[in-house]
């Protein structure tokens, strides 16, 4: 529990804004600003967290039971920890999109389902539907998601909380 206490996102930040003030130069140690502001096990503790999540190399490694620094080494930051402290993630906000693709067979399939499921219609029009959409080519397809893509945006009044939660289920 007490190795928890040492983990301080303050310390991190000031660690990261020292490498990335620095950066592209790499520093030989950690200032000796910090070493004053915190004790030595405070900010081992949370270099190597930061180094677990790919934001700093800062040369720490473990020896027997305790960290210790490989003294030819020079502190960096990584271009994720330059990123992380982007107000807009950095190109890695950019190169990290996340393209979802369904193909035409996928995408009916759905709208069929959504068709059985709807007791609003009757058989004769559902069937009528399914007929439609079994022969649609892909650009009628394309054309009928996006009116149902922006007619479930509009009839979704709460739509902003839809999507908040459906980030934290994917977080």
């Amino acid at each position: 529990m007490e190795n928890l206490l040492k983990i301080d996102r303050t310390i991190q930040r000031e660690i990261l804004e020292f490498l990335a003030d620095a950066h592209p130069d790499t520093p030989t140690d950690m200032s000796e600003y910090l070493r004053g502001k915190y004790k030595e096990r405070e900010l081992i503790a949370n270099c190597v967290y930061l180094e677990g999540h790919g934001l700093i190399k800062s040369g720490y490694r473990q020896s027997n039971s305790r960290m210790v620094w490989n003294a030819e080494f020079r502190f960096e930051i990584t271009s994720a920890g330059i990123d992380f402290l982007t107000d807009d993630g950095g190109l890695g906000a950019i190169l990290g999109v996340v393209t979802v693709k369904l193909d035409a067979s996928s995408i009916k399939a759905l709208i069929m389902n959504r068709l059985d499921q709807s007791d609003e219609i009757t058989h004769e029009e559902r069937s009528r539907l399914k007929s439609l959409l079994r022969t649609a080519g892909d650009e009628s397809l394309r054309k009928l998601v996006d009116t149902l893509i922006e007619a479930g945006l509009k009839a979704a009044p709460n739509a902003h909380q839809l999507i908040g939660m459906l980030q934290g289920l994917l977080a």
